[in-house]
């Protein structure tokens, strides 16, 4: 593999970028050695919700998502 692209939709748009940050933060090369090409959210609620948080949403925030 030598290069990666990230789609993440919602929830998975959070996740992604919560693992991204992860994998640079503990494998700093990691990008030197795979490109990465895409980064694509849809719907991801980068600045909350609206409404009140369901309880997975609840749990992902507890993890610093």
């Amino acid at each position: 593999i030598t290069s990666i692209s990230f789609i993440g939709h919602s929830l998975g748009g959070l996740i992604q970028t919560y693992a991204v940050a992860y994998v640079q933060k503990h494998s700093p090369r990691f990008f030197d050695l795979i490109k990465p090409i895409n980064f694509v959210t849809l719907a991801t609620p980068f600045l909350g919700l609206s409404n009140e948080n369901p309880l997975y949403v609840k749990f992902a925030l507890d993890f610093g998502l």
